[in-house]
């Protein structure tokens, strides 16, 4: 018990490190036996971390050339923004893993989220890192309801007990055509945009709808303070942000990356009742 704890000290002084942004930490796997794959996907994450912060400026193009320069100067903290979420459902799950009355099944899969979210923080930064380049979507059929099943599962581990999610699916269990991973992020940015606009607690509503025979609909709605018209023209352009803690890259990302699929992002609100932000996505072929 005494060598696993002292593992997971080790991971969670390294997230710390490398969240306070000391880009070359990495953990000797030696010291690991417990958590060799929590550590070795923390190594891969690293060097994922640190290519991208030194890689040539030249190569970035951002969103358009008059922006290059300020998004570069800005990307760290955009990095921070990214990343915040998945380091928290690690650093919860080592939490856990502390307890001494876990059984065996909690604590294997408590390590199975430290292992995941590792691997799908190196996932964030290859495509932060490809961003500039406008990288293919890995186009595949995906059963949305499921998907967002797992992330209301994953944010409700780590947001406040007063949010509901509630999931409407009206389009009898349609697969999308999608790039699971860049859809997952998308919606994640979303969901989490909602919540935030829920400081007292409120509904997160996420409808699945049939667009039309060949295409589907998301809508992720919030019943939170709503946006200001004004604010509402520009929240989708990089590092634009109302709150004081904000980064404002969220919904640029998550425009990118719906781009990747031939599609857009459109948002709705109105004060003090609430906000939609949706987009359609095409139906996948069911095989059989």
């Amino acid at each position: 018990m005494e060598t696993a704890h002292g593992e997971q000290e080790l991971l969670v002084e390294a997230l710390q490190r490398l969240g306070a942004f000391h880009f070359q930490t990495r953990l000797n796997p030696e010291d690991f036996q417990g958590m060799l794959p929590a550590a070795e996907a923390f190594n891969n994450m690293a060097d994922a971390v640190e290519a991208f912060v030194t890689h040539d400026d030249t190569q970035r193009v951002s969103w358009s050339e008059r922006d290059r320069l300020t998004c570069m100067s800005q990307l760290p903290a955009g990095i921070a923004h990214e990343i915040r979420n998945p380091l928290e459902a690690i650093v919860n799950s080592i939490a856990l893993l502390v307890r001494s009355n876990l059984t065996p099944r909690e604590k294997q899969e408590l390590s199975g989220i430290v292992s995941s979210e590792c691997a799908r923080l190196q996932r964030i930064f290859r495509h932060f890192l490809q961003f500039s380049r406008f990288p293919i979507a890995r186009m595949e059929p995906t059963d949305i309801a499921e998907a967002i099943h797992k992330l209301f599962t994953l944010l409700g581990t780590n947001q406040p007990e007063n949010v509901e999610f509630v999931l409407e699916d009206e389009s009898g269990g349609a697969l999308i055509l999608c790039d699971v991973d860049l859809i997952h992020q998308a919606l994640m940015n979303l969901m989490l945009n909602a919540i935030e606009a829920m400081p007292e607690g409120g509904r997160l509503t996420v409808r699945v709808l049939t667009a039309d025979e060949r295409h589907v609909t998301v809508q992720v709605c919030d019943n939170g303070e709503g946006i200001p018209s004004e604010q509402l023209e520009q929240i989708m352009e990089p590092f634009y942000t109302s709150r004081p803690t904000g980064v404002g890259l969220g919904l640029a990302i998550t425009q990118h990356i719906l781009a990747q699929h031939g599609t857009r992002l459109e948002m709705s609100s109105v004060q003090g009742e609430g906000t939609q932000a949706s987009f359609t996505l095409p139906r996948a072929r069911r095989r059989g």
